[in-house]
């Protein structure tokens, strides 16, 4: 499975701490994120950026590497992406994915780094604007929502109703230009694992194929969300069972629809 696709958990690490690093690398994550944006202070962009060679040589023996650049429009922004295109030449280093913040029409796609692929996030009014055209440019691999962003630059709260809106853009614009399931944005509360749960169960009921995680305690509860109950793989099972003809199962209607989300469940199954 390419993880940077279908991956349900992907977790944030600051790029100047190899400390932490070494610990999301060593996690279950699916994804690992070496942040050289908000998770950084900004004195301390210039040792994330020469740290990322070392990061990137520990982590041969991992896959969904991915690195959040800061904004490409700013002077630092420039400077992570030189760092990143000199990296990409080296072949004693994996692949990695570029996570771009605050992607609109008018980030460079064509001109970023890497061969892997871009991550974008959408956290700005801008990027609402655009995403049914920056969904389908062919570097996109995968969308990301940034709530917090977003929420501070539209005047609302991360859980609001506007928030929701752009949530369901973001799902639909992905599901259009067929891409995979988008990432929500993390859950801020990392220590209350039923909380963290509660919001990554409705990510999945809302569309989405993962979360972002800002803490390897948010891994556990995020992935027990997003894979489906006992109850809904043994409903999917006497759907598959039926077959393509339309019928009925326990007073519910099946007919094709039903049967590939019943066939999409069965895929993601543990039990």
């Amino acid at each position: 499975m390419d993880s940077i696709l279908f991956g349900h958990t992907a977790l944030f690490c600051p790029a100047d701490r190899p400390d932490r690093s070494a610990k999301a690398l060593a996690s279950n994550a699916e994804i690992i994120i070496l942040d050289l944006e908000d998770a950084v202070a900004p004195d301390a962009k210039s040792q994330a950026r020469n740290s990322l060679g070392t990061l990137l040589s520990n982590a041969q023996e991992r896959t969904g590497i991915v690195i959040r650049v800061n904004d490409p429009a700013t002077e630092t922004g420039q400077a992570d992406l030189a760092e990143l295109a000199r990296l990409s030449t080296s072949p004693d280093l994996p692949e990695f994915t570029v996570m771009v913040p605050k992607l609109t029409t008018d980030t460079p796609l064509d001109s970023l780094p890497g061969e892997n692929g871009i991550i974008g996030l959408i956290e700005t009014a801008r990027g609402v604007r655009d995403l049914h055209t920056i969904a389908p440019h062919p570097r996109i691999r995968r969308l990301s929502l940034g709530a917090v962003d977003l929420s501070t630059e539209l005047g609302c709260e991360p859980d609001s109703s506007t928030i929701d809106a752009v949530r369901a853009q973001l799902v639909i614009a992905s599901s259009a230009a067929g891409l995979p399931s988008p990432l929500d944005s993390p859950c801020l509360d990392f220590r209350n694992s039923e909380i963290i749960e509660r919001a990554a169960q409705r990510a999945r009921r809302d569309g989405f194929g993962g979360m972002l995680c800002i803490h390897p305690v948010q891994l556990a509860p995020v992935t027990a969300a997003f894979l489906p109950t006992r109850e809904e793989v043994e409903w999917a099972r006497q759907v598959v069972a039926v077959g393509d003809a339309v019928t009925s199962l326990n007073g519910q209607m099946v007919d094709r629809p039903v049967i590939l989300r019943a066939q999409r469940i069965l895929g993601t199954t543990r039990h």
